[in-house]
């Protein structure tokens, strides 16, 4: 007896609305990084424009969400687990080197989104990191700083005088 696969015993799978899914998952993914790109650049030169961004890229990720509870439920109709592996073992089955590549460009992109957010994040913690030394600085709090004394020694400094008053 031949050996079926998943995709094999579900005459429904339809390849068209899985090469649509990860195309629109694809163009959605990198409408993403596109606009996590220019939030990398508001967050140092325009930080009215980051609050822009941000509803445009929750927009866009409700976009993606969709499309992926949308891949899932296909998943689940040949039979597979909702997750890549589940994505990798249709492709197998179907063994379509066009959805493949795909499917390859989509978690590149995926990636790709990863990184810039992981980067846009360590940027919004610097700069909230330099707010709160600011405002400590303003408010007389300054940081202790370790100097060292002509011989060698370590000395805090540290005035605690106030900068500025509002």
């Amino acid at each position: 007896m031949p050996e079926h696969s998943a995709a094999d015993s579900q005459p429904g799978l339809d390849r068209a609305q899985l090469a649509r899914f990860l195309d629109e998952e694809l163009q959605g993914t990198e409408a993403l990084l596109q606009v996590m790109g220019q939030e990398a650049d508001a967050l140092v030169a325009d930080p009215e424009a980051v609050a822009r961004l941000a509803g445009r890229k929750l927009v866009l990720v409700g976009q993606l969400e969709e499309l992926h509870r949308a891949r899932c439920a296909l998943l689940r109709q040949a039979g597979l687990e909702p997750d890549r592996s589940g994505v990798e073992r249709l492709l197998r089955s179907l063994d379509d080197p066009e959805l493949g590549q795909r499917w390859q460009r989509l978690r590149q992109a995926v990636e790709r989104c990863r990184d810039a957010n992981l980067v846009n994040g360590a940027v919004v913690e610097l700069n909230r990191q330099h707010t709160r030394r600011a405002l400590e600085l303003l408010r007389g709090h300054a940081p202790e700083a370790t100097l060292y004394s002509a011989t060698g020694s370590e000395q805090t400094a540290g005035s605690g005088r106030i900068l500025a008053k509002a």
